[in-house]
């Protein structure tokens, strides 16, 4: 019996549940490859669940292990004896649970894990937020007061029929977006990215984009 779970073991618990990648997600997955089957019939799915304690007013996390199969996929071209291969089969399934259960044992270890990750997780958005905070400082958005300003300079030039277009770079990055303002009979209507919105959008737009990457084009008769 041992030499057929040694054949049909995908991943030795020790380098599959254990292992560093494993530890930072809250479940993963370990498979058998089962000689006889061309599928992975036969795996092992670990997840973390957290319950809330509404008594204690705090939450409890526990680690579960759970041992899914599937008898398809067996493969009949390189392995003819099928009886043998069910028992290649069964094999897995028993090494599976033992497997589980020490998955269940070693909890505490995949907790350790995940929360060490978590911990080196936050550490990693806080310094690419400090990061993102410290470029944002060398490239300032425009402002609500300009961007009025902006807009009204718009409106003052537009005749009828005419078009007013202020080209809006994003800030952190090389997008850009047409904040477009035309003039009919009915009054000024405005266009952020080709779709219709109120002034108030239009200027808000205008004001969270990069004062260095912008554009305005005040051109009479613009028709772009």
């Amino acid at each position: 019996m041992k030499a057929i779970i040694d054949a049909v073991k995908n991943d030795q618990f020790e380098r599959g549940c254990l292992r560093k990648e494993n530890c930072r997600q809250p479940s993963f997955v370990m498979t058998y490859d089962v000689v006889g089957f061309w599928s992975e019939p036969v795996k092992i799915i670990v997840h973390r669940e957290v319950e809330w304690l509404h008594a204690q007013g705090e939450s409890r996390a526990d680690w579960y292990a759970e041992v899914t199969h599937s008898s398809g996929g067996q493969n009949t071209r390189t392995h003819k004896d099928a009886l043998e291969a069910e028992l290649n089969f069964a094999a897995a399934v028993v090494d599976a649970v033992s497997t589980a259960k020490e998955v269940v044992k070693k909890a505490h270890l995949l907790e350790a894990g995940y929360q060490a990750y978590q911990e080196d997780l936050k550490q990693r958005e806080a310094e690419e937020e400090a990061k993102r905070a410290k470029a944002l400082e060398k490239d300032p958005e425009i402002g609500i007061v300009r961007a009025k300003d902006i807009v009204k300079q718009m409106v003052a030039r537009l005749k009828n029929d005419q078009r007013s277009k202020f080209i809006a770079g994003m800030r952190l990055s090389d997008t850009k977006y047409d904040v477009c303002l035309i003039k009919t009979g009915a009054g000024v209507t405005f266009y952020v990215d080709g779709d219709r919105c109120s002034r108030a959008k239009a200027e808000a737009f205008i004001a969270g984009s990069s004062f260095k990457k912008s554009e305005l084009i005040l051109v009479p008769g613009f028709r772009g």
